[in-house]
């Protein structure tokens, strides 16, 4: 099976991992392509929001949580802006 991880540093893209199996309490058992023989258990749901890589059954879903976090950063990036423009007419 073939799952999809957006790291917590979403500017590193979508990376794909083969999953060797499922465990019964909601993790899964991968290995890291950076360390062959390494077997890494991550749960499906990040307990931290977005502290933690998220994992994804497939691209597309993968693909709409880092436009959607993309877009939530400009918007506030943009309020920040607007602030920093007021705060400099002020003075």
């Amino acid at each position: 099976m073939i799952i999809y991880k957006v790291p917590t540093n979403y500017h590193k893209g979508i990376m794909e991992f083969e999953v060797k199996n499922i465990n019964n309490d909601g993790t899964f058992n991968y290995i890291n392509p950076c360390w062959a023989d390494k077997i890494s258990i991550k749960p499906f749901i990040p307990k931290d929001g977005y502290n933690q890589p998220t994992f994804f059954l497939n691209y597309e879903e993968a693909k709409i949580f880092i436009i959607d976090r993309i877009k939530n950063k400009i918007a506030d990036y943009e309020a920040r802006i607007k602030k920093c423009h007021a705060t400099l007419n002020n003075i």
